[in-house]
């Protein structure tokens, strides 16, 4: 049995191909898994996020009886002054500049 150069590239050719199908194939599913991995973790540090929000909803709903209070950004526990909380606000903006001469 004689083969041919063309008989020869016609089976490196089909040959290629299938390789090249079945790496693409292999890379596709282990990206799929790396995907629903990556959503699983993703889940799971939600359910942690929604745990620690709750419990700083408790921290801070008990705080005013202790006369605390957390101011965010940043979490800084700060002294509640009751007396002058409610009446005066907290605003970080500078007073109006005065009128020139």
């Amino acid at each position: 049995m004689k083969f041919t150069i063309r008989d020869l590239f016609l089976v490196t050719m089909i040959v290629a191909l299938a390789v090249g199908w079945w790496l693409e194939r292999r890379r596709c599913d282990k990206l799929q898994m790396d995907l629903a991995v990556a959503e699983e973790e993703v889940r799971s540090d939600e359910e942690a996020l929604k745990g620690y929000a709750r419990i700083v909803d408790k921290i801070e709903l008990a705080l005013p009886s202790y006369g605390l209070t957390i101011s965010w950004p940043g979490a800084q526990l700060k002294r509640l002054d009751l007396a002058t909380h409610e009446s005066m606000p907290n605003s970080s903006a500078s007073g109006p500049n005065p009128p020139k001469p």
